[in-house]
């Protein structure tokens, strides 16, 4: 009999609607929750977190237009939020990422107007798929910057440097047993989420101008 071939573990897919940034034993701590109740807990070492940083905030730019093509259809109202949360969920994001050829154990993929963000135990308790829209990841890019600089001065501290390879397991464990929300974080008023949208749109039309302007040599 042939053996069946041996699949990718599928991965929790969580559509992140708030999310939570913090440090613990030297790593950026992701910590999101969906509407449905699903949580997503990743730990990026400080040491990874630079290169990450970067990378989001590329993916970011990359699936802006699509982004706001679909902004026109899912936002604007409370009631349309559903649809657009199922939509994301339905996208793929399991097979997507079993097309990855050697992943690392945190790497992100972009599509369907958003970024996907996979992490791999220990980054995460297990296989998890967090989804991002540009929209956010343009919001918190500056306390992503500011947590990646200081968990870098925490794995300097010799303590945190004798946990070795427990740290993101140690990380993981803080985030799954602190209550939600942590301190910080606040869900926006309906008006000023409306401003905050309103700028990140005029910032892309910005830059969506001057790469028309002035267009890469080949």
């Amino acid at each position: 009999m042939a053996k069946r071939k041996k699949q990718r573990p599928a991965c929790d897919v969580v559509v992140s609607d708030v999310l939570e940034i913090r440090m613990d034993f030297g790593m950026v701590c992701l910590r999101s929750r969906d509407r449905r109740g699903g949580v997503a807990c990743i730990a990026i070492p400080a040491e990874m977190h630079a290169d990450v940083h970067r990378t989001l905030h590329q993916a970011a730019i990359e699936a802006e237009e699509d982004f706001w093509k679909l902004s026109a259809k899912y936002f604007g109202s409370e009631d349309r939020y559903p649809a657009y949360e199922a939509w994301l969920l339905d996208q793929g994001w399991p097979a997507l990422a079993a097309r990855v050829p050697d992943p690392s154990g945190v790497f992100m993929i972009t599509h369907s107007g958003h970024v996907g963000l996979f992490a791999d135990p220990p980054y995460a308790p297990r296989k998890t798929c967090l989804v991002l829209s540009p929209a956010q990841l343009h919001r918190t890019r500056a306390g992503r910057a500011q947590a990646g600089m200081q968990a870098m001065i925490q794995a300097g501290d010799p303590g945190v440097r004798s946990l070795g390879q427990r740290r993101a397991e140690l990380a993981i464990r803080m985030m799954r047993t602190t209550p939600w929300p942590g301190g910080g974080v606040g869900v926006p008023e309906p008006q000023h989420a409306r401003r905050v949208m309103e700028g990140l749109y005029e910032g892309f039309l910005r830059r969506d101008v001057r790469e028309v302007r002035d267009p890469l040599p080949d």
